[in-house]
């Protein structure tokens, strides 16, 4: 056995080479500046402005390459998400990146960068602070995923979108859509501080692992955004990587950590201070109006919210209807003889005491008032209805409660 000062250096401790060190530093600092910015500008009074006059040049750009570079021939129009836009977006931001690092590497001779280094982690770890705190604020009000409706709950399983059904998987729990709020909202917060910027990072890397296989596995159209913060989240905690390695896996004594230089000289301090404040106020402010207006945008009441029995109908063969919301929209539910179901979108105006249903062949406007306490007519000039009101089924999602001990499995 080698002595310890001979003994040949851990492959996990072993430096990157200055070369690929450099013009990968070079690649993730443009890619930074092209994704991320102009944040935070939109958070700024009037800064919105700004940032729309800013992206009318780039969404030309985005559009020009995927036509005449990628050749695509579906319209490519800015939709957030993983749009045609979302993944030409990012296929020119790593073009224009590649190109720029490689045009930096060629024209500069530095071994390193050690103050563009300590801006662009401060930059990045602020802005993932705010994307983590935004996203996970909501989920501690249990807000992000709203509670399964009356019109949810009656949809057969299999008739939901991996979507659909994973926002009910997370509306039908309220203390676990917390308990993920909480992780991410824990590793936001530690990002803010640069000395529990690694502990953040790898909280945020834990919570954003898990999301980002939820929208592989599940098809929701977040995977690029959500995949760019668990990247940006591991290279955070990269720096501090072979300590950790050390720690864990080789079971030594972890070097001293080496803090970057700050990106400032010493007498800006205090004006850096006071704008990190300002920002964390901003950061605040924002998730104010978030949690603000998804409560503004509940569901909102009406009498013709309910499980409803068809005693009668003309002009349709409906059994059973269900009328309630999925987040904002309207929804019936009808049943027919034959057990087949049909969903139909709506628009209820309790007001004018109209229900309009919007099917393949148009729109059908149906008036209704109430006939007593449990008995609802619904009528058009094509169909009519007089409906039953049914009482509120006793879910097996939420009847069957927690258990502590449980003597056999209760999978149904």
């Amino acid at each position: 056995m080698l002595p310890a000062a001979d003994a040949p250096a851990s492959p996990a401790a072993a430096p990157m080479s200055p070369v690929a060190g450099r013009v990968a530093f070079r690649v993730v600092f443009v890619w930074a500046a092209l994704a991320c910015l102009p944040w935070p500008l939109a958070l700024v009074p009037g800064g919105g402005r700004v940032v729309d006059v800013v992206r009318g040049p780039w969404d030309a750009l985005v559009v020009a390459f995927g036509q005449h570079v990628l050749g695509i021939a579906r319209p490519i129009v800015r939709i957030p998400g993983d749009s045609t836009f979302g993944w030409t977006q990012l296929g020119f931001e790593i073009l224009i990146a590649a190109i720029a690092a490689a045009v930096w590497s060629a024209v500069s001779r530095r071994a390193a960068h050690p103050r563009l280094d300590a801006a662009l982690r401060l930059y990045l770890r602020w802005f993932v602070a705010a994307a983590m705190l935004g996203y996970g604020v909501p989920k501690v009000f249990g807000l992000q995923f709203p509670h399964p409706t009356l019109a949810r709950l009656a949809e057969r399983v299999g008739d939901n979108s991996p979507m659909g059904l994973l926002w009910t998987f997370m509306g039908a729990s309220l203390s676990y859509q917390v308990f993920c709020g909480a992780a991410e909202v824990l590793g936001g917060v530690l990002l803010l501080w640069r000395r529990t910027t690694t502990l953040g990072a790898l909280i945020v890397a834990a919570a954003m692992a898990n999301v980002v296989m939820l929208n592989l596995c599940y098809d929701v159209p977040a995977k690029i955004f959500s995949t760019q913060l668990l990247l940006t989240a591991v290279w955070l905690a990269a720096p501090d990587g072979v300590r950790l390695f050390d720690l864990l896996v080789r079971r030594r004594a972890p070097s001293a950590p080496t803090d970057a230089p700050p990106p400032w000289p010493s007498r800006w301090s205090g004006v850096v201070s006071a704008a990190g404040f300002v920002l964390l106020v901003l950061i605040i402010v924002q998730n104010v109006r978030i949690v603000v207006s998804i409560r503004q945008g509940a569901t909102p009441a009406s009498t013709l919210i309910g499980a409803w029995r068809v005693e009668s109908a003309t002009g349709v063969d409906w059994e059973h209807v269900v009328i309630g919301y999925y987040r904002e929209t309207a929804i019936v539910r009808v049943r027919h003889p034959n057990d087949a179901e049909e969903r139909i979108g709506a628009d209820i105006d309790d007001a004018h005491r109209t229900l309009t249903l919007t099917t393949a062949d148009g729109k059908r406007v149906m008036s209704w008032w109430v006939v007593d306490p449990d008995h609802l007519s619904l009528e058009s000039a094509a169909m009519s209805l007089r409906l039953r009101r049914l009482p509120e089924p006793t879910w097996l999602l939420y009847s069957r409660g927690f258990h502590l001990v449980t003597e056999a499995p209760f999978n149904r």
